[in-house]
């Protein structure tokens, strides 16, 4: 069977693209075995008119004359054996009968199969040099010299990478379609199975083709495999002997490993693998930001190679496999490393992998789970830092999480029969991940500060001696402390445990990314604190450790992109905070600081459309209790937000509702927000003796302190202690400018700011300005009542009656995204930014006095 004799030509996008390129110099296609490379090119003529030369390297070209030679021989030159000039070799008078001919465009497939590629890569050089026009195409399975940056420099060069050979999805679905095979399941299988290569995308469409009954997708997937796996193993390898044989196990390999597995120079086996297209050589990014040159099978052949090896030669299998694990376990590959550790039956080995990179492992979750979903549950018992990795990735994978807590229990008890023959760093590690079982999958923030408070006395005994094993666990050790002393409210703990962090990373060479998180943790806690400078400085530190662009969009860039969004928040920029939030949205429904962020969330809503905010936050908290059970403290700190949207929407009695269960937050941050509900309700004594009976402590952050001493000025204010209104209100307002602080103050408008301005005017206290758009219209009030539509007056008579978008929703029989265009479209026609101007602008102008 040879699919590749039945191909089809290749798509207008790729002729395209080959048109394109070939109005370069040297064009070179540089893929691997299957990627179709010649035939791109066989049936490709220029638009340009220029004859096209082939060439097609075997046996009887591959010597450097013989090239040369057959090149001559199909170019119209008046090129002889003759040399032009004394000391000129036979060679360099056929380039130079090449070079006075007609222009061509010479076409080079099978480039790899060169005996003296280097020394035909400079003839070339200097042809198209000398003839400027003639182009040169080369297909090849090798790296060849015109694509060093230094000769890209120098020269017209355009490369064509493998990826832009591959099959896009859309024409797997024609080849299909062709097939007659128009089922999008199908498509999907294909696509997967054979990686788009365009060699087992011909292949796959004809043995579907092919079959006979409609099987299940499934079926069809695990049927497809093996027979792509057949195809590959019967094409690319030679027998029990074949040198590739020896290193099929890894899935990459430099010269090291190569003549480690093989034993021959390394350097000779990769350039075989590569001539043979088995793969490419590629750039490794090790942990440390440096790079490294590897070999790396492609997929197909990897997937292949290894069930073939495991069937016919287990035991070379799991040695192999063994091998590649450690060596990419030293060079922090550690999704590649954990895969064949446990592929080898190392568990060992794995736990070590596990206990080194148990954070960056969390990079690829799906790959993790399949490698260690099909443990037994007594290899889990025995090596149980396996069950914790299986555990959290469970943990932040949408629909598995209530997979969590089983495997989670039945790991911990395995830690605790290992416990007693565990070295230091081990106990460590086991403490460490007790605390984030109990603070992630369990939901008891008690307990989490329980092993919170064992790991500090831990980090602060351990031995010196141990410091350089342990260089790994120890900065994520101080980072998941600090995340749940934060998660938990203590932020100021969090800081001092930061602080430390830091200096204990940077001394101990820590990868990057456990410089990375302490630092985004770091920003976050200082935004939270309300120190918004200490937090732009963490900012610019964490964004600026190299290698880690990818993360700061993930769970370990949140708690940085939460105090970017409290930097705009506090500027009144709510709109730009809703922007960098936005890049969060996709890991909302999993991660585990989701009530921070949603806090953040509500303060910028709150500044444009309170209303909205306060849907935002009941239909997000909705979604995340149904992927798992919300700790106390989180649950907590969504109901102060959905407090804080529901008292701007003069929601009073929804505001009192969820004002009862804060307490977990801390007696000042309840008590204050209980007493923002007294004030709202106007009674203004109760609220004034529920915030004297809970003052403010030393570890109280500036933001918490603030919230309390504008709560407590209002109440002075409001039951006639005007002296000590303006002693309080003074104080703030000079913590709120010192500190660019406008939060506090927004978070009062709907309450007590109007008194509180007031007295500030009447007494040159000066507070921040708040810039939202609740108080800046960016378009003018209009002169004259404005034209509604009738749908228009009923969405704004429901506004008037404090109705969620939601509740308009159900009311009128419409959905939410269509209560948010005619909300828009009546806010531009009143010229206004938020239900409570709306409402304003309707008593203004008597609109539903007829309604």
């Amino acid at each position: 069977m040879n699919p590749s004799a039945q191909q089809e030509p290749r798509s207008a996008r790729l002729r395209a693209l080959l048109d394109a390129a070939s109005t370069s110099s040297v064009v070179v296609i540089r893929a691997p075995w299957g990627f179709g490379k010649a035939n791109a090119l066989r049936d490709w003529q220029g638009e340009d008119g220029r004859p096209v030369v082939r060439i097609d390297i075997d046996d009887r070209n591959a010597s450097r004359e013989r090239f040369w030679q057959s090149v001559a021989a199909d170019v119209d030159s008046p090129a002889s054996a003759e040399p032009s000039h004394s000391g000129s070799s036979p060679i360099d008078a056929l380039i130079e009968g090449i070079v006075s001919a007609a222009p061509v465009t010479l076409v080079i497939s099978g480039f790899e199969r060169l005996a003296d590629q280097p020394e035909v890569e400079a003839d070339l050089a200097e042809l198209v040099a000398l003839a400027p026009w003639h182009r040169v195409m080369i297909a090849t399975r090798r790296m060849t010299g015109f694509e060093d940056v230094r000769t890209r420099m120098s020269m017209d060069v355009q490369v064509i990478a493998a990826e832009e050979l591959l099959f896009t999805a859309s024409e797997i679905d024609a080849e299909l379609r062709r097939a007659g095979i128009a089922d999008p399941a199908i498509a999907t299988v294909v696509e997967r199975v054979s990686g788009c290569v365009p060699v087992l995308v011909k292949l796959s469409v004809l043995e579907t083709s092919g079959r006979g009954q409609p099987v299940a997708v499934d079926v069809l997937e695990r049927w497809l495999d093996q027979r792509l796996g057949e195809y590959v193993t019967e094409s690319v390898l030679d027998g029990a002997d074949d040198i590739a044989v020896r290193v099929l196990g890894a899935d990459c390999l430099d010269e090291a490993l190569a003549g480690q597995l093989t034993a021959r120079p390394g350097a000779q086996v990769l350039d075989e693998l590569e001539r043979r297209g088995l793969g490419a050589r590629e750039e490794l990014v090790l942990e440390d930001g440096t790079s490294q040159s590897a070999f790396r099978f492609t997929p197909a052949i990897a997937r292949a190679g290894r069930a073939w090896l495991r069937a016919s030669a287990p035991a070379r299998f799991v040695e192999q496999r063994r091998s590649f694990a450690a060596w990419a376990k030293e060079r922090g590959l550690s999704h590649a490393a954990l895969t064949a550790a446990i592929d080898a039956t190392d568990h060992a080995l794995a736990s070590s992998i596990i206990m080194d990179h148990w954070f960056e492992l969390g990079d690829d979750r799906p790959q993790v789970v399949a490698a260690l979903e099909g443990l037994p549950r007594l290899t889990i018992a025995r090596w149980p830092l396996l069950g914790v990795e299986l555990a959290l990735c469970y943990l932040a994978m949408q629909d598995h999480q209530w997979k969590a807590a089983e495997v989670f229990a039945l790991s911990l008890t395995g830690i605790g029969l290992r416990r007693g023959t565990a070295t230091a760093t081990e106990q460590l590690m086991y403490v460490l991940l007790e605390m984030v079982a109990a603070r992630t999958v369990f939901g008891s923030y008690k307990q989490a500060r329980h092993h919170a408070q064992r790991l500090t006395r831990m980090l602060a005994e351990f031995p010196p001696a141990e410091q350089e094993h342990a260089r790994r666990v120890l900065p994520h050790a101080i980072s998941q402390l600090a995340a749940t002393q934060l998660f938990a409210g203590l932020t100021q703990n969090a800081l001092q445990t930061l602080v430390s962090g830091t200096v204990t990373a940077a001394s101990l060479h820590a990868p990057l990314r456990a410089r990375y998180f302490p630092l985004s943790l770091r920003a976050g806690a200082h935004a939270l604190a309300g120190e918004l400078e200490e937090a732009r400085q963490a900012i610019a530190e964490s964004d600026s450790v190299p290698g880690q662009e990818h993360r700061h969009n993930d769970y370990s860039g949140s708690p940085a992109r939460l105090a970017e969004a409290y930097v705009h928040l506090e500027a009144g920029r709510y709109g730009a905070a809703l922007d960098v939030l936005a890049r969060l949205h996709p890991h909302y429904r999993t991660i585990e600081n989701i009530h921070l962020l949603l806090e953040a969330e509500t303060w910028a809503h709150i500044g444009l459309d309170p209303a909205q905010g306060l849907d935002r936050i009941l239909e997000t908290r909705k979604q995340a209790e149904r992927q798992r059970r919300l700790p106390s403290y989180v649950t907590a700190h969504l109901d102060r937000s959905t407090t804080h949207a529901a008292l701007a929407s003069h929601r009073i009695g929804l505001a009192a509702q969820y004002s009862r269960g804060v307490d977990v937050l801390g007696r000042v941050p309840a008590a204050t927000l209980r007493a923002k509900v007294d004030l709202a309700r106007h009674s203004d004594t109760d609220a004034l003796g529920l915030l004297l009976r809970f003052p403010p402590a030393r570890e109280t952050t500036l933001r918490d302190r603030l919230d309390y001493e504008l709560a407590l000025a209002t109440a002075y204010q409001r039951t006639g202690h005007r002296d000590s209104a303006i002693v309080l209100l003074r104080s703030a307002a000079a913590s709120l400018t010192n500190g660019g602080l406008t939060l506090p103050l927004l978070g009062h408008r709907s309450l007590g700011h109007a008194d509180l301005a007031s007295l500030a005017d009447e007494t040159g206290i000066t507070l921040p300005h708040l810039t939202d758009g609740l108080a800046k219209p960016t378009e003018p009030h209009p002169a004259a009542p404005p034209t509604l539509t009738p749908r228009e007056f009923a969405v704004l008579r429901e506004l008037m009656d404090n109705a969620s978008y939601a509740e308009v929703s159900a009311r009128l029989d419409v959905s939410i995204n269509t209560v948010r265009t005619q909300v828009r479209s009546l806010y531009g026609k009143l010229g206004v930014r938020s239900r409570e101007e709306a409402i304003h602008m309707a008593l203004t102008f008597h609109l539903l006095d007829d309604q």
